[in-house]
C-alpha cells in the first residue's frame, strides 16, 4: 500500500450537538468530509430518541435524503450486559 491508497474515513457523533433535530444535524456531517454519523441516547444527547419517535423507515429516509450513513449506534446506557436487545 502506498500513501495515495490511505484515507481516513471519519464518523461524526451526534452526542457533539446536543439535543438538536436530526433534521438539523444531518446536513452538517457532509461539512465534516464524512458520510457517517453515530447515533447517541440520553444523556449526551437525545437522537436514539428522537429515531425512535420517528420510527426506523422515517430515519432511513432522512439519512438517504442527506447522503448519510449510519456508521454507531453507542448505546452506553445499556451497560454491558444489556446489549443483546439491542441486537436483535
Amino acid at each position: 500500500m502506498n500513501d495515495d491508497d490511505f484515507t481516513l474515513q471519519y464518523i461524526v457523533a451526534s452526542s457533539l450537538y446536543g439535543t438538536l433535530p436530526l433534521s438539523e444535524i444531518l446536513p452538517e456531517i457532509a461539512r465534516t468530509q464524512s458520510e457517517h454519523i453515530d447515533i447517541w441516547p440520553r444523556v449526551h444527547g437525545d437522537q436514539r430518541e428522537q429515531v425512535e419517535a420517528m420510527g426506523h423507515d422515517a430515519f432511513a429516509d432522512l439519512l438517504q435524503t442527506h447522503g448519510v450513513r449510519l456508521g454507531a449506534s453507542t448505546r452506553f446506557d445499556l451497560g454491558p450486559v444489556e446489549l443483546q436487545q439491542e441486537m436483535t
